[in-house]
């Protein structure tokens, strides 16, 4: 059975909450940041000999500041980091005649945009959101590969290169009221649109460009965010 930190954490959060007054305040200013962590694995095995794995893991954090339009509209301006490693083993055969491939990347990501997050009210302590953003951003990728056949290395290179996406989405979420200041946030799931564009780098990679849509509800995966608000509580 598989347990997720952020799971408990929003379990316990409805349980333990108190009374907080007033959930939205028109003209306020606010700052806030979110925090994901992934953490995956699969292995498949293929006979006695064969074996493949796949290790992925990464963080992503963001910080955002904004001001409340409205009672229920907050709007504001965003800037984040993300980091991930993917790692690919292989192996093919028996000792003298194996064939043996890893793939290991990093890739560092740099975004900045904006967004709107609308408030829909529930009780005192506990309501929904629907949250849309926009986030232009540049990574970084460095990859390595290695691959040997009957114990002979045939090739173990090295490489650089960039890429750039644009990333609109549509989030839904949940929001508590911790006191009169703070709140925290989980993103549900998301309805995504990203564009990416890949400049060309002689012997790497060539020009390109890719757009995806699509739609990903994962309650056992999600954001976890927290808000304060600025100046004198009313």
């Amino acid at each position: 059975m598989k347990i997720n930190i952020s799971t408990v954490l929003l379990l316990l959060s409805l349980l333990l909450a108190t009374q907080a007054g007033a959930q939205m305040y028109k003209g306020r200013w606010a700052v806030g940041g979110e925090f994901s962590f992934l953490n995956s694995r699969n292995d498949q095995s293929s006979g006695s000999n064969n074996f493949s794995e796949e290790l992925n893991t990464g963080f992503s954090f963001r910080l955002n500041g904004g001001q409340f339009v409205s009672q229920k509209l907050y709007t504001y301006g965003v800037a984040g980091i993300t980091y991930s490693t993917l790692q690919r083993n292989y192996e093919m055969g028996t000792s003298g005649a194996k064939e043996i491939r890893k793939t290991l990347a990093n890739a560092t990501t740099i975004g900045i945009g904006g967004g709107t997050r609308w408030y829909i009210k529930g009780t005192e302590r506990v309501g929904f959101f629907l949250q849309g953003q926009a986030v232009f951003s540049g990574t970084n990728v460095r990859r390595e590969e290695f691959y040997s056949e009957n114990d002979t290395v045939q090739s173990d290179a090295k490489v650089k290169y960039p890429f750039y996406s644009l990333d609109i989405n549509i989030k839904p979420g949940v929001y508590l009221i911790v006191s009169k200041r703070w709140q925290l946030t989980f993103n549900l799931g998301n309805l995504y649109f990203t564009q990416t564009w890949q400049p060309e780098k002689t012997g790497v990679v060539g020009r390109s460009s890719n757009s995806t849509f699509g739609m990903d509800v994962n309650l056992f995966d999600f954001r976890v965010g927290a808000l304060y608000l600025l100046g004198k509580n009313e």
